[in-house]
């Protein structure tokens, strides 16, 4: 459990400049989905845009991340609070 972590919601509520670390992605079809983007249990992103229909967001590492808001209801995260350069990038 990395320090700094703070409580879950979905990423559908992220905000722009938001820090989050992916907790868990529901239900098969939408992990594989995640998994073909680029999108991992256990990443950390910083949301960029928080748009009526898309989320764009930033990999710590950089690789941007573009998921429509309906997908990413079902994708629960924690807040992270120091992020630092930690991802899982693949």
């Amino acid at each position: 459990m990395r320090s700094g972590r703070q409580g879950w919601c979905s990423l559908a509520m992220a905000s722009a400049g938001q820090a989050v670390e992916v907790r868990e992605i529901l239900g098969e079809r939408l992990r594989e989905y995640c998994h073909d983007i680029g999108l991992h249990e256990g990443d950390v992103l910083r949301c960029r845009v928080n748009g009526p229909t898309h989320k764009i967001m930033t990999t710590a590492s950089g690789r941007t991340i573009v998921l429509e808001q309906d997908w990413a209801r079902f994708i629960d995260v924690y807040e992270v609070s120091n992020p630092g350069p930690v991802s899982r990038d693949r």
